[in-house]
């Protein structure tokens, strides 16, 4: 990440961008804090949860706005008519693109239990496909890159274990523990446990089931984190309908984590996803100051305003009159349709406004 910053960097500077415009620093979060005290104009910040907390907290020192993308633990419905060979080759890149390292990556798949079985035997078969091993451009698992997450990896995947949960693939590290098989878990107890309900941020994905779409939604939705969801269906207007339920800043129809990186599209979360959006044109507004400026539209004469002082009678009786006609009875609209227009015209001939 460090490196992609400089790059960028390096990019703007390529493009002629004036010097001093793009800055770029790196370090850890005593920097992070440092730049807070210079109070900026913006803090845009992606990372954890307990990190966004304690920035927005500083930042609210000096009201400095602040937008967040956090953590997320989305969740992947694959619905009754969902075709196998499909749905799991959409959930395979959805959960271990990557290795499971994107915030949008899908941490949960919940399944019709119709089809649950056949869905997981297929699922197991093209994981086994998955080469974890070798250069660069001969694998598609690569390494992991946060030291620290292993933490989260031992801690999730020793709970599970101690609770008896099924480990239909996966659940161990390679020998120099730089790698984490792509794991994909399964249980009775599963929806309550840490490696359904806490981020994960690595090659693992929990597995459930439910009866009814109004099911399925609940459990999509029972989670602190709403950023990215998605919904497998030959139906794409049920689908819609589905999507529309889901309590996420982004969902997807057949397909999973590649609305991240559309920079036309909108992106971001809700509860402790985050706050505000990047991309598209709602990213860019939260960027700026918005200024609004009124200007009277006749620019020939200007009037003074007639809610101006002083109120005399025949104003306010053109007020009052003027909210009958918001009334839902049109008896009482009619009635006061001529006694407004009377009152409107004795009010122009009282005297001038101030």
């Amino acid at each position: 990440t460090p490196l992609i910053g400089l790059k960028i960097q390096e990019l703007c500077e390529l493009a002629g961008f004036p010097r001093g415009i793009m800055q770029t620093v790196v370090g850890d979060g005593a920097l992070g804090a440092a730049i807070i005290q210079q109070k900026p104009d913006k803090i845009f910040f992606t990372g954890s949860v307990a990190t966004g907390k304690k920035i927005m907290a500083a930042a609210a020192e000096h009201l400095i706005p602040v937008n967040l993308e956090l953590g997320g633990k989305d969740a992947m419905l694959v619905l009754a008519d969902a075709d196998l060979d499909f749905a799991t080759s959409v959930a395979l890149w959805g959960a271990f693109s990557n290795s499971g390292q994107v915030c949008a990556s899908t941490e949960r798949i919940l399944v019709h239990e119709s089809i649950v079985e056949p869905f997981l035997a297929l699922l197991k078969k093209k994981v086994a496909t998955l080469r974890q091993t070798g250069p660069l451009d001969q694998t598609d698992l690569g390494a992991i890159t946060f030291e620290k997450q292993k933490l989260v990896y031992d801690r999730q995947i020793a709970d599970a274990k101690k609770h008896g949960v099924e480990f239909v693939t996966g659940g161990e590290f390679s020998e120099d523990r730089r790698r984490l098989q792509p794991t994909i878990v399964r249980g009775p107890e599963i929806e309550r446990l840490a490696i359904y309900r806490e981020e994960t941020f690595g090659p693992v994905v929990a597995v459930a089931t439910f009866r009814t779409l109004d099911e399925g939604i609940q459990k999509a939705n029972d989670s602190e984190y709403g950023l990215l969801g998605a919904v497998i269906s030959k139906s794409i207007s049920l689908a819609d309908d589905v999507a529309r339920k889901l309590e996420v800043g982004t969902v997807t129809i057949n397909e999973a984590v590649d609305t991240a990186g559309l920079g036309e599209t909108p992106w971001g979360g809700v509860k402790n996803s985050g706050i505000g959006r990047t991309h598209a044109n709602l990213g860019l507004y939260e960027f700026v100051n918005v200024r609004h400026i009124h200007k009277p539209r006749n620019r020939l004469v200007v009037f003074k305003s007639p809610w101006w002082f002083p109120y005399t009678p025949h104003q306010y009786e053109v007020f009052r009159l003027f909210l009958d006609l918001y009334r839902k009875d049109w008896r009482a609209k009619g009635k006061a349709l001529p006694l407004l227009a009377w009152n409107f015209i004795k009010f122009l001939k009282e005297e001038p406004r101030i």
